[in-house]
């Protein structure tokens, strides 16, 4: 076989102790974002809680990268719409999944996705990993800000309920997930 064949084929072939080691990340990470739910601050002014999902997303997929960390995120939303009370505060049900809570849900994967391929477990730099976990906590806001929009909320609105009040944490969270992954990772630059 010529070597760029060889490698290939390598590649390919999976050992049993890599699929259990990739299933035990996923559930592990699903069951970190459940526990994550349940710690969370009901605002008066907005049907969206504080969690620290958020936290949970982008520094989880970082770390595991973006086939385990979406796939993570698709195993939680697919246990809630079964459901498994797993979502803000033990809320279940396909019904959470297109209510006001729907697009931060839809932007969990897909945050999960970009982040995850954008740092993989690797080294980076602090600016690096700081931008990368703020467009990761972006990506969730604006799904969600969209997706209020979708449900009839004006603009306007759906900016003061869906965006301003997670701005502060969400800033917070950015900045545990960058210490917290520089601490793990290392650093390079």
């Amino acid at each position: 076989m010529p070597p760029a064949t060889e490698r290939a084929a390598a590649r390919t072939r999976i050992s049993l102790p890599a699929i259990a080691v990739h299933i035990l990340t996923v559930i592990g990470l699903t069951a970190l974002m459940i526990a994550a739910s349940y710690v969370r601050a009901p605002l008066p002014f907005t049907p969206v809680p504080v969690t620290f999902q958020t936290l949970v997303v982008i520094l989880g997929s970082a770390l595991v990268g973006a086939r385990r960390g979406a796939a993570a995120q698709g195993l939680f939303l697919g246990l809630g719409a079964l459901g498994a009370p797993v979502f803000a505060g033990g809320a279940a049900g396909f019904a959470v999944m297109v209510g006001p809570t729907g697009g931060y849900l839809i932007g969990f994967m897909l945050a999960a996705a970009i982040v995850g391929r954008l740092l993989g477990g690797w080294p980076a730099s602090l600016a690096r990993v700081t931008l990368v976990m703020a467009l990761g906590a972006a990506i969730i806001l604006v799904c969600g800000f969209i997706y209020l929009m979708a449900l009839g909320f004006s603009p306007g609105r759906a900016f003061t309920i869906g965006v301003t009040p997670f701005l502060l944490w969400d800033s917070v969270k950015v900045g545990m997930a960058t210490l917290s992954y520089r601490l793990l990772v290392g650093k390079r630059g």
